[in-house]
């Protein structure tokens, strides 16, 4: 079972750092981001770190959403691409890393 979370803005990096290692560990086949600025643009990231994620937070003041996503493999593979979130697009390739 993979685990969401949906954080209020701004971060309590007090209580997040323990939530996002905890879900990591026990979620340990990856980790993603999707993240909203403030004008409407729209990004994700996978197969990163909890530290490059807060990294990400705390170095964009104009994020006013995010996910963050921990993966329990189920099925498939182990790997980066398989990480979530999975971009849903037929002009792009779904296994992309990061992009807008």
């Amino acid at each position: 079972m993979c685990i969401i979370a949906i954080p209020k803005l701004p971060m309590d990096w007090t209580i997040w750092d323990k939530y996002l290692h905890n879900m990591a560990k026990h979620n340990p086949d990856g980790n993603g981001i999707i993240y909203e600025t403030n004008n409407g643009s729209i990004f994700w990231a996978k197969g990163v770190t909890t530290d490059w994620i807060k990294w990400r937070i705390e170095s964009l003041p104009s994020i006013s959403k995010v996910y963050i996503h921990c993966r329990a493999a189920s099925h498939g593979v182990i790997s980066k691409r398989m990480t979530h979130p999975f971009l849903i697009s037929p002009d792009r390739d779904m296994y992309l890393q990061s992009g807008q």
